[in-house]
């Protein structure tokens, strides 16, 4: 906006539009601003206006004018600009900045980005996304007869090695603007960190790598790092969690995984990473499981091989039954129930109880219940429920004897597996857009159907114990 005065009245021209009622914020130059005694004389000008400046070129060749009017509007609301909050001012809008420059490069990297493996910090995906994916690979194979060789690789401490030089260079692959990556460089280059313990620090140190911990761009910038890790096999990842897949067919009783390790080992070196191998484990399941295939190896010795496995949360056996996850879960919402007694006898209300039971020790039971609630046991399913009895028993004492039905009642809750059950459908309804990542997976006729825009299609019934392929699957009556 540029004032002009005619007439001996006083104009305003814009670039565009401004609606009635629209407050603007107007920037005082100095010479005027000192005449009406907004800041004093000693307001040193040259460094922060030219700092202002240059983040404002920056920013202006990808923000779009909303966004910068949205900063200034936040910080800037104000008609007065005392020397006193310059400080706090310029950390602020610096923090705010980033925040505009980390939308724009997930926007510029999810778009060029095409790779379906990658499930972590992405929009529309979810631990629950990329295990359903992994255990459909491995149920498909098995029920044709065949086995997976499963490996998990762990990364050793996979955020503080990120290489500045290489990422950029990887951004650069996703076609984002130039200033952009200078600007991001410019955030990463010359960190240096120190510790405090009590009132005693250390001297400060200087950082040739890593991401600021707790920052955005950390998970997003791992991404960028371990896109071009390729194998000729299965490959899933959830940010630093890579798991490997070889599904190995029935006809054949060799496994490719030795050399496929090597390949990974090999980009691992060039990308100046690690793999942490006490971590990284393997599983084979089907009938090769009990064959004696050869051991994989890394500088720092063996690779374990396991019959169990905790994947994004959920323990995985061999078998592939959760008998075992069941078991964990379990174990842990007990011991969390001994938090609920000592509220209970502190004298909180029900409500609040009931608040708690459903916020600290019942998701525990829930986590990424579409993946396995179609396959547990009726005896599994009633070890489950009795979490919640117990938890109800001890908000409201005088439900002992109740039928399980009386008890619920009297809590305002609906049984656990009503609610996976729940949770499953939701779920289902959801990968049912052809958007969803998972949308692939369904059935032809569920894909056409969907495309219809049919929720509950006549003549089809939405099953809560599906077949292995997909949970819950949608099928004929």
């Amino acid at each position: 906006m540029t004032a002009f005065q005619t007439g001996g009245d006083i104009y305003y021209r814009t670039v565009q539009t401004i609606r009635p009622n629209t407050e603007l914020l107007v920037w005082y130059g100095d010479d005027y601003a000192m005449e009406l005694g907004l800041i004093s004389v000693s307001f040193s000008r040259s460094l922060d206006v030219i700092m202002l400046c240059k983040i404002t070129h920056i920013m202006l060749s990808f923000l779009t004018y909303v966004a910068i009017i949205s900063v200034i509007h936040n910080w800037l609301s104000r008609p007065v600009l005392k020397c006193s909050s310059l400080t706090v001012f310029r950390s602020r809008l610096k923090t705010h900045l980033l925040d505009l420059a980390h939308n724009q490069l997930c926007c510029h990297c999810l778009r060029s980005y095409t790779g379906f493996s990658q499930f972590g910090s992405r929009p529309g995906r979810s631990t629950t996304h990329a295990l359903i994916v992994i255990q459909h690979k491995w149920l498909t194979t098995l029920d044709k007869g065949g086995s997976v060789r499963s490996l998990f690789i762990d990364f050793r401490k996979a955020f503080d090695l990120v290489d500045h030089n290489i990422l950029i260079t990887k951004l650069k692959s996703f076609s984002i603007l130039t200033c952009l990556l200078q600007w991001f460089g410019s955030y990463l280059s010359s960190r240096r960190q120190r510790v405090k313990v009590n009132h005693h620090v250390s001297s400060w140190k200087s950082l040739n790598g890593s991401m600021p911990q707790g920052s955005r761009p950390g998970p997003l910038s791992f991404i960028v790092m371990i896109d071009d890790l390729r194998a000729p096999c299965e490959s899933h990842k959830y940010v630093d969690d890579t798991t490997l897949s070889e599904l190995i067919p029935s006809s054949c009783f060799t496994s490719d995984i030795p050399q496929i390790f090597d390949s990974v080992l090999s980009w691992t070196a060039s990308n100046n990473l690690q793999i942490n191998t006490p971590k990284t484990k393997e599983m084979i399941f089907g009938s090769l499981s009990t064959a004696s295939l050869p051991y994989l190896s890394t500088s720092a010795g063996l690779v374990e091989r396991v019959s169990t496995f905790k994947l994004l949360r959920l323990n995985f056996d061999a078998s592939l039954s959760w008998s075992v996850h069941i078991t964990i879960i379990t174990t842990k919402a007990s011991k969390r129930l001994y938090f609920l007694k000592q509220l209970k006898r502190a004298g909180v209300p029900p409500q609040q109880l009931l608040h708690f039971y459903a916020t600290v020790i019942r998701h525990v039971l829930e986590y990424c219940a579409p993946v396995w609630h179609y396959a547990i046991t009726r005896l599994q399913t009633e070890h489950l429920e009795s979490i919640q009895k117990r938890a109800i028993h001890i908000i409201y004492p005088f439900t002992w004897g109740m039928s399980y039905s009386n008890i619920l009642f009297v809590a305002e809750l609906t049984s656990l597996e009503f609610r996976r059950d729940q949770l499953s459908r939701s779920f289902f309804q959801y990968i049912s857009h052809p958007s969803s990542s998972l949308y692939h997976l369904l059935p032809l006729h569920v894909m056409h159907l969907s495309c219809l825009g049919s929720e509950q299609p006549h003549g089809l019934q939405v099953l809560s114990c599906a077949p292995k392929n997909i949970v819950p699957l949608l099928i004929t009556r």
